[in-house]
């Protein structure tokens, strides 16, 4: 299980620009459970996501996974980056190959053969950026999931450490896996330009070069934004594939509504920096007073129920999506009798 224990983060700390972008933000993510994380701009959404894939040291707080301190080293500050230039410059005035010299000792190049390069470590949080196609570079859909799994490798090399020719004929079985999930077949996609797919298959390929890594957290920002309504359909069951299948914990960060009742198990609010409320969807979505208070305007369905609602149409459901406001108000329409319409023509 994830869990956020009072984030608190200020950037600037200490000058006339300092900023506070998260108070004391805490809360829970289980395996395979989706919770988005809504508010408007500058209300910390995007600093939370970057503190929770280790990406940014909070000023104060931790990020805990399974009991496994996740929570990012705080950088240096202004006294350590002078620090690190003394000792650079104080080894460039006491040169150690002087010092050997004097005393008959040389440098040489080791003859022992190079170590072979370590796989990178597993990241069990991970980041995808909102349009994360536009971080594509390389020319081959296969090799741009399968560069994440090893160590960089010189230009013209496949991401497993052969020929891009040889990557296609025998694909590791990770990359294979993760364009499965995201419904990319490979004899169809494999050999393809990432930047000549569509924007949907784009955006699934952004989330399978994070699958192949085996996550135990997907952290997604906007993840539809700019996609149709067919891109976000398939994107959706996509993430929903993955969590039912490999029990991967999704936090969902996003400013749209209709975007998080689609997916979103639970929901918490952040306004300020704070975490204004968190509940299940349908009770944070139905609560109107609650989200103009944040700064956001429910989903049409839900505005939709609620306007019914104050004229007297208290009809029952979650109406989260079009299916379920339309299992509610059919029952309700009058039914004219059989042959009336007939009869008065």
């Amino acid at each position: 299980m994830l869990r956020v224990d009072r984030l608190r983060h200020v950037y600037l700390k200490g000058t006339p620009m300092e900023h506070t972008a998260l108070i004391d933000v805490s809360f829970d993510l289980a395996p395979g459970e989706c919770v988005a994380v809504v508010g408007v701009s500058g209300s910390g959404k995007s600093t939370l996501s970057r503190i929770v894939a280790g990406l940014l040291a909070p000023t104060g707080g931790k990020v805990w996974l399974d009991g496994r301190d996740l929570t990012a080293p705080p950088t240096l500050g202004a006294w350590g980056r002078r620090f690190k230039a003394f000792v650079r410059w104080l080894l460039g005035v006491f040169d150690p190959r002087r010092w050997l010299a004097r005393r008959h000792w040389t440098l040489q190049r080791s003859t022992r053969p190079p170590r072979p390069a370590p796989t990178p470590p597993s990241r069990p949080v991970m980041l995808a950026f909102q349009n994360p196609e536009d971080q594509f570079f390389t020319t081959c859909v296969m090799e741009e999931i399968a560069v994440g799994l090893v160590p960089i490798l010189p230009p013209g090399v496949g991401g497993n450490g052969v020929s891009i020719r040889e990557l296609l004929a025998a694909p590791p079985p990770a990359v294979l896996e993760a364009l499965r999930l995201v419904e990319l077949d490979p004899a169809r996609y494999g050999a393809r330009d990432p930047f000549t797919l569509s924007g949907g298959e784009q955006r699934r390929l952004a989330l399978a070069v994070l699958l192949a890594r085996r996550p135990r957290v997907l952290v997604l920002d906007e993840p539809s934004a700019g996609l149709d309504d067919p891109g976000r359909a398939r994107l959706y069951a996509c993430i929903e594939r993955v969590r039912r299948e490999q029990q991967t914990a999704v936090l969902i960060v996003s400013h749209d509504l209709e975007e998080v009742a689609a997916i979103a198990e639970r929901v918490i609010v952040l306004a300020d920096g704070r975490v204004a409320a968190a509940g299940q969807t349908a009770q944070i979505l139905a609560d109107a007073p609650l989200l103009q208070r944040a700064g956001l305007a429910a989903p049409p369905l839900v505005r939709l129920h609620q306007e019914l609602a104050t004229r007297g149409f208290a009809l029952g459901g979650e109406w989260l999506d079009v299916e379920a406001a339309a299992a509610a108000l059919v029952p309700a329409l009058p039914r004219s009798a059989p042959g009336k319409g007939a009869a008065n023509a």
